[in-house]
This record gives structure tokens, C-alpha cells and sequence, in this order.
């Protein structure tokens, strides 16, 4: 028989010692762990909204790919199988081979943002920044106003404002005349 002072601080269940509040927290954070290993397992399979569900032509077209791939099938007999010509089959190869390595890059950690939410707080961020601007720029008028400076007046590049001159009043009188003649 063994004394507890040789047995593995990790192991607390070996030869009825009594747990103790770190290995408490360890098992505890480990059952959390299967279950959320659980739920990922779970996420793979389910066809919902986070993983949305294959056509079965999609499928037999996968299933077609994979079995050229893995040297069952010949790509002339897998796109005769398919009912597509051959040059159309490598297409498909390339594109399922280009979609399997896109799935296995590795995804952010963490929480990710949408480009709408970012869009969003780029929004806020920049009615916060005009606001600020706004009361800066008072600010500067108001100390420059209590300084006794007087703001320069706006620079008028057609000052002053060159009008046609109105003709003569005989003129108009003309004018009028000779359009009462030619509706008559």
C-alpha cells in the first residue's frame, strides 16, 4: 500500500484522498471544456444557420471529387459520372480544392465584428469628432471675439456685383409696343 505523499497532486480521486478547492476549480473547468468541445462537435453536424446545408448534387459532386482525389475513380470516369465534360471537372476539382483551404485557415479568436456594426461606431466616432469641432471652433471665436479681434470679413472675389444695365425707358416703351402690333 501506498501513502498519499507519493500519489500525484493531480490525481485527487487516487486512494480516497479529499479534493481540495484547486482541484475543485480543475475539474470544473475541464467538464466546461468537454462541453464546449461538445457544442463545437455539435455545430459541426447541425445544419442551421451557422452551417447551412449542402444540396445533395453539391454532395455527390463533393463525394465525386474526393473519390478522384483519393485515386478511386479517374477524372474522364468522375466527370462522366457527373454528366460534364472534363475541362468543366477540373474547374470543379480547383474550386473544391481552393474552398478546402480556405476552410482550413485558421479563424480569428474571439469576438469578430461585422462590417455593418463597424460601420456603425465609425459613424458615431465621426458625429462625435464633428461635434468636438464645432465647440473648438466657438470656442476660438468666442476668446477671439472677448479679445477684442474682429474676424476678417469674407473675401468677395466679383465685388462689387456688375449688372447689365436696365435699357431706357423709351426703349421698353418701343419693346411693348411692338409686340401689341404683332398680335393684331
Amino acid at each position: 500500500m501506498t501513502s498519499n505523499t507519493s500519489l500525484p497532486k493531480s490525481s485527487p480521486h487516487r486512494a480516497g484522498q479529499r479534493m481540495s478547492s484547486t482541484s475543485t476549480t480543475t475539474s470544473a473547468s475541464s467538464s466546461s471544456a468537454k462541453r464546449s468541445r461538445g457544442s463545437y462537435r455539435r455545430q459541426l453536424t447541425t445544419t442551421g444557420p451557422a452551417a447551412p446545408a449542402a444540396g445533395v448534387e453539391a454532395r455527390r459532386t463533393a463525394a465525386v471529387i474526393l473519390e478522384v482525389l483519393a485515386g478511386v475513380r479517374t477524372p474522364t470516369g468522375a466527370a462522366t459520372a457527373l454528366g460534364i465534360h472534363l475541362p468543366r471537372y477540373y474547374v470543379w476539382e480547383q474550386r473544391a480544392l481552393e474552398g478546402l483551404v480556405a476552410a482550413c485557415e485558421p479563424r480569428p479568436r474571439g469576438r469578430t465584428v461585422s462590417v455593418d456594426r463597424r460601420l456603425a461606431s465609425l459613424e458615431r466616432e465621426l458625429a462625435v469628432a464633428r461635434r468636438d469641432l464645432t465647440r473648438h471652433l466657438e470656442r476660438i471665436r468666442h476668446s477671439r471675439y472677448k479679445a477684442g479681434k474682429v474676424r476678417p470679413a469674407p473675401a468677395h472675389p466679383q465685388w462689387p456685383i456688375r449688372r447689365e444695365p436696365c435699357p431706357p425707358a423709351k426703349e421698353i416703351t418701343r419693346r411693348r409696343l411692338a409686340s401689341r402690333h404683332d398680335v393684331m
